[in-house]
């Protein structure tokens, strides 16, 4: 094989001699060096990005470039798929190529290091790979089959908080102690030889704070997160997904994995692999696996009900008054001193969101606040408030009915536990039937 067309006359082999061929056209073309091969993880812009090493890609044999749409179709951009470069690491030089190529339809990325010195070869490979796997200010993120390392999601939970957390009664208190007393209890896990592992998961229909609080337990943790963004892939089976998930999360551990919108992840078809792997022989010890739902009644019961899986449920319902109230006042009391509401006007406010998600209640503040100082401050910033109000309940009426669940309180229904309870045509899902317990308990009802 020529090194102009190097690339093109490996990647046109049967998909499974692919490896064999590239390697040994390296070979006949460097005889005289040594080459180490590896296809684990390699951030070798983010190396070179660090200060570690210099890289000067090579026109001959020409790269290959893959193109995608980036943001919401504002811009192609392109991705090096396979390349030849010159690296200087530690005062020694050396050749790297890169080729992405398919197996069985799974995308698998080849580095090869040509060196004088074997220690050259080597040591390069070694150290890129272990700079590669260290987080710093990044979390883990599984997307199209694979892992990478992501600062924006770093940031995003960074700017949470418990602090700007809303929720009813204790709830948030009780999730704090419980993740504290579990990380605070390792030596009583081992003594009395209990796994020490632990599945909760966050329940409610959509908009009441299941990810911000999912943030807020990451940040305060503060042990390396591996988040999976999807399982699907047009590379790979789901099941080969869930099983490299797991295996970076026992490499990782202590950790914690966070599996968001579980009903949407876990078929029929990938559950029991799902299983085995949560809750299997493998060792799963020192790891959180932290997971939401929308939907619970759309979840397997061998996942939702069995405790050695997922431990710990909590409830997210839809804010009650009081806890619309504390909302809006924390808002509020971000305002300039000179344009917050009242005490009047943020009860008129509360009574009039009856329904409302946290999510709803943070759009009505936004847009509110906005549209008000967009109208040059002329009015009064309360008539703002009450003009949204009428557009997101109207937009809230008409949502698609596939959006309902049936349940009072997940369809927004405001009322005590004691109204609930009181009609026997009204219809709890399974995801508030924890809240309605909570709440009949305060309230004082047997």
């Amino acid at each position: 094989m020529g090194l102009d067309s190097l690339f093109h006359d490996v990647l046109t082999q049967r998909e499974s001699a692919i490896p064999y061929h590239f390697e040994h056209a390296l070979a006949e073309r460097y005889p005289e060096r040594h080459h180490v091969h590896t296809t684990t993880y390699l951030d070798v812009a983010g190396f070179v990005r660090a200060g570690e090493c210099t890289l000067e890609l090579q026109e001959r044999p020409r790269p290959g470039f893959d193109w995608f749409v980036a943001g919401e179709g504002e811009r192609l951009v392109r991705s090096l798929s396979h390349a030849a470069y010159r690296v200087t690491w530690q005062g020694q030089g050396l050749d790297l190529f890169r080729l992405t190529y398919k197996v069985k339809g799974c995308r698998t990325v080849r580095h090869i290091a040509v060196a004088d010195e074997p220690s050259a070869a080597k040591g390069f490979m070694l150290a890129c790979a272990s700079w590669s796997t260290t987080l710093r200010q990044e979390i883990w993120r599984f997307a199209d089959g694979q892992w990478d390392k992501s600062q924006e999601l770093y940031a995003s939970i960074h700017k949470a908080s418990f602090d700007d957390l809303v929720l009813a009664g204790d709830l948030k208190q009780r999730i704090v102690d419980d993740f504290d007393a579990f990380l605070g209890g390792r030596e009583t896990y081992e003594r009395y030889n209990i796994p020490f592992k632990r599945g909760v998961l966050l329940v409610g229909p959509p908009g009441n704070g299941k990810t911000h609080c999912v943030k807020a337990i990451v940040r305060r943790l503060g042990l390396p997160c591996l988040y999976v963004q999807t399982l699907k892939t047009a590379y790979d089976s789901i099941d080969s997904c869930i099983r490299r998930v797991f295996e970076r999360a026992r490499r990782s551990a202590p950790c914690v994995l966070i599996l968001e919108d579980l009903d949407a992840m876990i078929t029929p078809g990938c559950r029991s692999v799902f299983l085995n792997e949560l809750d299997g022989f493998a060792d799963n010890d020192g790891v959180i696996t932290l997971a939401t739902t929308n939907h619970p009644d759309r979840l397997d019961p061998a996942i939702v009900a069995r405790p050695s899986r997922f431990d710990v449920k909590y409830h997210f319902l839809p804010p009650s008054s009081p806890e619309r109230m504390a909302y809006l006042r924390m808002r509020n009391d971000h305002l300039e001193a000179s344009v917050r509401l009242g005490d009047g006007d943020l009860e008129a406010l509360v009574e009039a969101t009856s329904g409302f998600s946290f999510a709803y209640l943070k759009e009505l503040v936004v847009s509110s606040t906005l549209q008000w100082v967009a109208a040059g401050r002329k009015t009064a910033l309360r008539g703002a408030f009450d003009e949204m109000v009428v557009a997101l309940r109207e937009q809230m009426n008409s949502a698609p009915p596939e959006e309902l669940t049936g349940c009072a309180i997940c369809e927004q229904e405001d009322g005590t536990a004691g109204e609930m309870m009181a009609f026997d045509s009204v219809e709890v899902c399974e995801a508030c039937v924890g809240w309605v317990a909570q709440r009949a308990a305060a309230e004082g009802i047997g």
